[in-house]
């Protein structure tokens, strides 16, 4: 009885193995619809992920969205979209303020998703939660001064000390109740032609006789006798 069972297990083993061996037909694969690239489409990605959310897409291109068992990265067509699970922590390097930074702090890219008043948009995430003052994220204290107001110390290299180029007598200036355009071109917007545009340094009114190398002005008083360190 036990030699039956054994050549009955052989024959079974055998019969498994030449069907394994047959050549069958691949397995069909999880693919996006046609027009899932498409806008206009109502299968439209976009669409889709604004309404269900990013947890399914993670099944396939990973955690991190940079290709997972797809193969295929978000990344190759979103250059900052989805956003990194620390693109809130200020300490991290895809903090979102210092991806705005290294962009020149063009910010319009922004809109698409979170509408051009950053109220929402289609993202449905406010930019205006965090930044309360008029103008969202397009606000002058995003870049300059601080919370309580518009100018240095914090200049745009992060410095404090009043003898950092950026920082200057800036607070002094404004307590006397000089305005910021005594000094400098103020421009109507962020994206008025020569602010963010240019180089990081700021637009001083010609008349002052402003020189970038010394940081002196030869016709303004203002400062007196100040060494400023240069930064930019």
């Amino acid at each position: 009885m036990k030699r039956f069972y054994w050549i009955l297990s052989v024959l079974l083993g055998i019969w498994l193995i030449a069907g394994c061996s047959r050549e069958k037909n691949p397995v069909t694969s999880f693919s996006h619809p046609e027009t899932w690239m498409q806008e206009n489409s109502a299968d439209f990605h976009g669409q889709i992920v604004v309404a269900r959310g990013l947890a399914s897409c993670r099944t396939c291109h990973g955690k991190d969205f940079e290709g997972g068992d797809a193969g295929v990265s978000c990344y190759q067509c979103h250059s900052v979209f989805p956003h990194k699970t620390d693109w809130m922590e200020m300490g991290s390097p895809d903090f979102h303020g210092t991806y705005i930074q290294s962009h020149k702090y063009d910010m319009r890219g922004c809109r698409e998703c979170h509408g051009k008043d950053y109220s929402g948009g289609r993202a449905h995430k406010a930019c205006l939660d965090c930044h309360t003052r008029p103008g969202g994220p397009e606000a002058c204290n995003t870049c300059h001064g601080n919370e309580k107001n518009n100018a240095p110390p914090r200049d745009l290299a992060g410095d404090l000390y009043y003898t950092a180029i950026g920082v200057g007598a800036h607070q002094t200036m404004l307590a006397a109740g000089v305005s910021c355009s005594t000094c400098h071109v103020v421009p109507d917007s962020v994206y008025a032609p020569g602010h963010i545009d240019t180089t990081r340094a700021a637009e001083v009114k010609p008349n002052l006789g402003w020189d970038p190398v010394t940081a002196t002005c030869s016709n303004a008083g203002c400062h007196g006798p100040l060494v400023f360190t240069k930064k930019y």
